[in-house]
């Protein structure tokens, strides 16, 4: 319910039009879960729509992503966008990454293949990594797209700010964007 009150110091745009006051608003964010909300404004209050929209089905638009789907039910059955963004989602990405190459995958935690990614030291986690972020990009414009969110799309989480720079440079806003020839707001929040 904060969001409506952050100023443009308390967040990084990334991309589109600024967002438009009293526009419907998305808020989603990877952590050890997929949080997901909107709000409106009704009567001159903000209200929240909770739910459960991380349990939405992973809905692949790549050749890599068909394949990260296919391994992922093999193992677990139905694959939701939380097994794929989240901590443990980036775990699952690398671990099926690496076992659709035919390889074992290491037991890594989430914060590992970050810290592999980040220092390119790993090409199997910066895939993984890279792959987290056009994942959430398709995943926040299809979050756009359900409510027409011309009021912003704001990433909160524990997991994006510890690696912005890279974040920023991923293929996350073209996959936010590859939705036609609408563009929405994309707000990435610093103090959630």
């Amino acid at each position: 319910m904060a969001i409506p009150m952050l100023t443009d110091a308390d967040v990084l745009q990334f991309g589109g039009a600024q967002a438009q006051q009293d526009k419907p608003i998305a808020v989603y964010g990877a952590g050890t879960g997929l949080g997901v909300a909107h709000l409106i404004h009704v009567n001159r209050q903000w209200v929240s729509l909770p739910g459960e929209g991380g349990h939405v089905d992973f809905a692949p638009n790549s050749e890599e992503e068909d394949i990260i789907l296919e391994t992922l039910r093999a193992e677990m059955g139905h694959v939701s966008a939380e097994r794929v963004l989240s901590g443990p989602g980036l775990v699952n990405l690398y671990r099926a990454i690496v076992k659709s190459d035919g390889r074992l995958p290491e037991n890594l935690a989430p914060k590992d293949i970050t810290e592999r990614a980040l220092a390119d030291s790993c090409i199997d986690s910066r895939r993984a990594l890279s792959l987290f972020c056009v994942i959430l990009g398709r995943f926040g414009g299809n979050l756009a797209l359900t409510l027409g969110t011309f009021g912003g799309v704001y990433i909160a989480g524990g997991i994006v700010p510890r690696f912005m720079e890279f974040f920023k440079a991923s293929g996350f806003r073209a996959a936010f964007e590859d939705k036609g020839g609408l563009r929405i707001t994309c707000r990435i929040s610093r103090c959630l």
